[in-house]
């Protein structure tokens, strides 16, 4: 999955979450800091959910491409933009919009293909808007982000390089409960 677009913003107020904490009148370095914390922990937890916190425009490819339905490895789909075939990695075909339909875009999103893509084409390139607005956030994983954060500012750990440590196991038993795995990648 590739960034196409804008990266949406945080799910909660830096200064909210140090006031969750004990900060009430945190300074700036604190607020800076509590903000780069929140946003690794939104990364980790959207990864190890496989759900978007926040829409954002992005690009799958998909290379093994004799099927006729393929499974989004995220959830949810807002909407498809645009598909994409190529035979060569050189040239890529849009496919008209009336070729392909998305399927249960909020729990188990898929894109059908109407004709199944043939044994020339070598990779489909879809084009997606993908994830939840940053303020209809799962409660469940606003909480793991807080924890995850909260850990994350009271270890003062690296953000780039660092040893994460432990993550709390309340969180990962959160992400556990939110988690989505695709039924199957292509058929």
């Amino acid at each position: 999955m590739q960034l196409i677009g804008a990266r949406p913003g945080i799910p909660i107020s830096a200064a909210a979450l140090l006031g969750e904490i004990g900060l009430d009148v945190p300074d700036a370095d604190h607020v800076s800091t509590m903000t780069a914390h929140i946003r690794s922990a939104t990364d980790m937890v959207e990864t190890a959910a496989a759900r978007p916190i926040g829409q954002r425009d992005v690009a799958f490819i998909v290379e093994r491409c004799q099927w006729s339905c393929w499974w989004f490895p995220v959830v949810s789909v807002q909407a498809v933009t645009k598909v994409e075939t190529t035979a060569d990695w050189i040239t890529w075909d849009e496919v008209p919009g009336t070729g392909y339909a998305v399927a249960n875009p909020a729990q188990e999103p898929r894109l059908i293909m109407i004709d199944p893509v043939g044994s020339d084409v070598k990779a489909v390139r879809v084009a997606a808007t993908v994830g939840a607005l940053v303020e209809e956030v799962d409660p469940v994983l606003l909480e793991a982000v807080k924890l995850v954060a909260k850990t994350f500012f009271e270890r003062d750990l690296a953000i780039e390089g660092g040893e994460t440590g432990d993550i709390p196991q309340a969180a990962w038993r959160l992400i556990r409960q939110k988690r989505y795995l695709r039924p199957r990648e292509a058929f």
